[in-house]
């Protein structure tokens, strides 16, 4: 059993939670976790989701450059796209963690998604098929992220 090798670097007081609570059977070699996550908010009764990528504890997503109003229903409507900090999300959130094919490939898969952070954001529409939303965005990061370190 092994603290984090990373320290308090990674965020988090307690150095043995690092390989999910379990540093005797699990290992994170490069300190870093790449996660997908979801928190639902509520808009006018109805829940929404909000998807967000997380690498060691630093999280971004995607959304609005500019808070829309409660008419705005996504459908059709394309207005401009920013990529903020979404880390004070994380604790209300369903978290799944994402991995590459082979541990090796790890460090690289990490940071390809935390890369994605800056990103140039894209325009914004909420709703819909192929919609260039906050799903999407997270979604095709990671693939993206996949191929690039499968080679």
């Amino acid at each position: 059993m092994s603290e984090d090798p990373i320290g308090l670097l990674g965020g988090d007081n307690n150095l043995f939670r690092y390989a999910r609570g379990n540093s005797i059977n699990n290992t994170d070699p490069f300190g870093l976790v790449t996660e997908q996550c979801t928190i639902y908010f509520e808009v006018n009764g109805d829940k929404y989701p909000h998807v967000f990528t997380c690498v060691d504890g630093s999280c971004s997503g995607f959304g609005p450059a500019s808070p829309v109003d409660a008419s705005f229903d996504g459908l059709g409507r394309v207005v401009p796209g920013k990529i903020t900090d979404n880390s004070a999300y994380k604790p209300s959130a369903s978290c799944k963690e994402q991995k590459p094919s082979s541990s090796d490939k790890q460090k690289c898969f990490d940071s390809c998604n935390q890369a994605a952070f800056e990103q140039i954001a894209p325009n914004y529409q909420g709703f819909g098929q192929r919609a260039p939303n906050c799903e999407r965005w997270s979604t095709l990061n990671i693939q993206a992220c996949y191929v690039k370190c499968s080679k």
